[in-house]
């Protein structure tokens, strides 16, 4: 598994290579809070090159949403493969979720989220 992180007009994108499996949780959360709570709590995790992941790793994106929501932001998922959205259908967390195939949509609702927060 490997993570490519970048912002996008100030938005962070965490874009996951490989599989995630529960051996590599402990690093994946410890770097995706790091991106929460030091760049912005709106994150957009980039599932399209994610071949495979397990309960453990979806159970990670669990926690660090719960983070994000803390710091008074969000976590959405972008463009999950077939076998990873079904995962997440199995585990019914696209009620969990917000779930974007548009990288551009994405990004427009965490700026649109933001500015609303920073200007009540």
């Amino acid at each position: 598994m490997h993570v490519e992180c970048r912002s996008v007009n100030s938005v962070q994108i965490a874009q996951f290579f490989g599989s995630l499996l529960g051996s590599e949780v402990q690093e994946v959360k410890y770097q995706l809070n790091q991106l929460i709570t030091q760049q912005s709590p709106y994150l957009i995790i980039d599932l399209s090159s994610l071949n495979f992941i397990d309960v453990k790793g979806l159970s990670t994106f669990v926690s660090v949403l719960k983070r994000a929501q803390y710091c008074q932001g969000d976590v959405l998922l972008l463009n999950p493969t077939i076998k990873v959205r079904a995962l997440i259908e199995l585990t019914q967390l696209q009620y969990t979720f917000f779930i974007y195939l548009d990288e551009n949509a994405a990004v427009a609702y965490c700026a649109q989220k933001k500015t609303h927060h920073t200007h009540p």
